[in-house]
């Protein structure tokens, strides 16, 4: 698979877990989304430069969750841009800015780095 195509996966997958986690008490489609932008991630990074470089472009992506996913991702090498991006997030409140709360948290305490 391209790498355009990939970070569709990726994007469409964190996008599409919005949708569905209102109506899937279970989370069973939510995991199942996390895995195919788990895999896709895997395979994004595969790339080298041009997938960080693809990954940092989504930071600029209309959802929330693709946003903080695609920081998540790009800390370890964008660490200003993703520490700006996630504060900011955090500060919006919601589910979404918890977690971009805790992945800084972690970060900032541990070094934590978000690899697939």
């Amino acid at each position: 698979m391209n790498l355009p195509d990939l970070i569709t996966k990726f994007s469409d997958a964190h996008s599409q877990q919005e949708e569905v986690s209102l109506d899937d008490p279970e989370q069973i489609q939510h995991n199942k989304l996390e895995i195919e932008a788990f895999q896709a991630a895997k395979k994004i990074l595969e790339f080298g430069d041009n997938g960080k470089k693809a990954l940092l472009e989504l930071l600029n992506h209309s959802s929330r969750n693709v946003r903080i996913s695609a920081a998540a991702l790009s800390l370890s090498y964008s660490p200003e841009r993703c520490e700006n991006m996630l504060s900011f997030e955090a500060t919006r409140g919601g589910i979404d800015g918890f977690r971009a709360e805790k992945i800084l948290e972690r970060w900032k305490n541990e070094g934590w780095h978000a690899q697939p």
